[in-house]
């Protein structure tokens, strides 16, 4: 819905195009991913864009800088613009042009650096501003619009084979690794996978072993990344299993367009094997 405050506009309106992306930087260049309609009102006026954007559920908004100054324009006196691609008008989300409000700076920089925005109703605001005579923002918008928009997480896969705490033939020469693909809103991804496999050392936690192999490739894991399907079978190149050894195995599914995320950072439960005695 749009809301208009005085003579200078008639109507501005912001819709954010689906797939509703996660990751926080769709939202720091809106180009291609929201359509804001302005009409102008009786006669031209300079005006610049900002906004704001925040979640019903968490601690999460971010809005325009004071003294942003980017990407100003002209809108004609009872012309309709439609902006949905002018990069210049859409960066008022940029992490350079925000202030994060109330997230912590330690939130602020996980986001900075995964990427991913928390799960929850998320609204989207535009606000216009006058630019004066003297080429400075107004303060007091003329005009505005909000859209709601719910971000979700998807599912990280499922290891199918091995099961968990299964005993494996240690005739058959080639072993079997496979998952289910994520679950939930996965439209626009391309999503890849990584395979880790680990020897446990005795009297060591499975997932304390996962964890040092796939951050810090402790104890000489098997890693395959950038797998496309849902399975994979070692062969006579890859590291040889060795007999009543205990294995841990994690799949770990990522979206190579950055448009979705997932939960546990898409890392599956770890699973352990043997094979033979």
């Amino acid at each position: 819905p749009a809301i208009s405050f005085c003579q200078l506009i008639t109507s501005v309106n912001v819709v954010v195009r689906p797939p509703y992306s996660s990751n926080y930087t769709t939202y720091e260049n809106l180009a291609n991913h929201a359509i804001i309609t302005l009409v102008g009102g009786p006669e031209d006026v300079s005006v610049i864009l900002y906004g704001s954007l925040a979640s019903d559920q968490t601690d999460f908004f971010i809005h325009t800088r004071e003294g942003y100054n980017g990407g100003s324009f002209i809108l004609h006196a009872h012309e309709t613009k439609v902006i949905i691609n002018d990069v210049p008008k859409m960066l008022f989300l940029s992490r350079n042009n925000v202030d994060h409000g109330n997230i912590s700076d330690e939130l602020w920089q996980q986001i900075l650096k995964n990427g991913q925005l928390p799960e929850g109703q998320y609204q989207l605001c535009v606000q216009v501003h006058q630019i004066t005579v003297d080429g400075q923002v107004d303060p007091g918008e003329i005009a505005s619009a909000c859209a709601n928009f719910s971000l979700t997480q998807a599912q990280p896969p499922v290891i199918t084979t091995p099961q968990d705490g299964q005993e494996l033939n240690l005739n058959l020469p080639n072993t079997v690794f496979s998952w289910t693909p994520p679950i939930g809103n996965t439209l626009g991804a391309a999503i890849v996978y990584d395979l880790y496999v680990v020897k446990v050392p005795q009297g060591q936690d499975p997932n304390d072993a996962m964890n040092a192999a796939v951050n810090y490739k402790a104890n000489n894991p098997l890693i395959k990344t950038n797998l496309t399907g849902n399975q994979y079978v070692t062969q006579p190149y890859d590291l040889k299993l060795d007999s009543n050894q205990l294995y841990a195995v994690q799949v770990i599914a990522r979206d190579m367009n950055r448009q979705v995320s997932f939960k546990n950072n898409g890392k599956s439960e770890v699973v352990t094997f043997t094979k033979g005695k």
